[in-house]
């Protein structure tokens, strides 16, 4: 049973329940409807307006509990926040049709970096925010032409940096492409400014990963002729 459901049979069961310890007691204290309508009948205007007094009172706060909730963020409302939070600052979105997931956006900020921000079906109560880092045409000719212990070196370096810099990366061997992962947990307190301080987070993990696989490479460039003139 989905969470929905099973928050509608609650609310059903805690209704249910409420009626039937009202309907209880006012048995057990002889109260039958005879007696309302006769206590009725003797009321005053003024306990008339007393009970309409505490009746509009109790929708009050109840509407004031309703706008409360419905201002906090949620896991359920939180798609159309992203999506003004991205508009406010000019944030390019495309919506991807992801399977696996709720939502799916693809963003490029202000650095030309591409993006993910996805809602997945598994994790559903955080946002995924996903970057991937791959060689340049160059930097894959450099990459490939190095020995399989060097390519290992280098990839250990990265991952070296990466921990260094406190980037939680990983590793396609298959198409050498690095992805820079970060997970935003959906509270009621997730502001706009969270957001986008997490997506600043991820963008700036992806700029380090580039500079220190450009420059690992550029050094081992270097190493080589002189190493083949030697």
């Amino acid at each position: 049973m989905s969470r929905r459901w099973l928050t509608i049979t609650g609310k059903i069961v805690a209704i249910g329940g409420f009626i039937g310890w009202f309907v209880a007691m006012l048995g057990f204290f002889g109260i039958d409807a005879n007696t309302i309508g006769k206590a009725w009948q003797a009321m005053s205007a003024h306990y008339v307006f007393a009970i309409l007094a505490a009746a509009f009172f109790l929708i009050f706060v109840i509407a004031l509990y309703y706008l409360w909730q419905n201002s906090r963020v949620t896991p359920e409302n939180i798609e159309p926040r992203i999506t003004e939070w991205l508009d406010a600052f000019g944030l390019t979105r495309q919506r991807l049709s992801e399977p696996s997931c709720h939502f799916a956006y693809r963003i490029i900020v202000q650095t030309n970096v591409p993006l993910l921000i996805l809602r997945t079906r598994d994790h559903d109560r955080y946002l995924t925010l996903i970057a991937n880092v791959s060689f340049t045409p160059e930097e894959k000719t450099l990459f490939d032409g190095l020995s399989e212990p060097e390519k290992t070196e280098f990839i250990c370096e990265i991952r070296l940096e990466a921990a260094k810099a406190k980037i939680a990366t990983s590793l396609d061997r298959a198409s050498n492409i690095w992805t820079i992962e970060r997970r935003v947990p959906i509270t009621g307190e997730l502001t706009e400014a969270d957001l986008l301080g997490n997506i600043g987070e991820v963008n700036y993990s992806v700029l380090i990963m580039i500079d220190t696989m450009a420059t690992g490479l550029a050094h081992r460039r270097q190493v080589r002729p002189e190493a083949a003139a030697n």
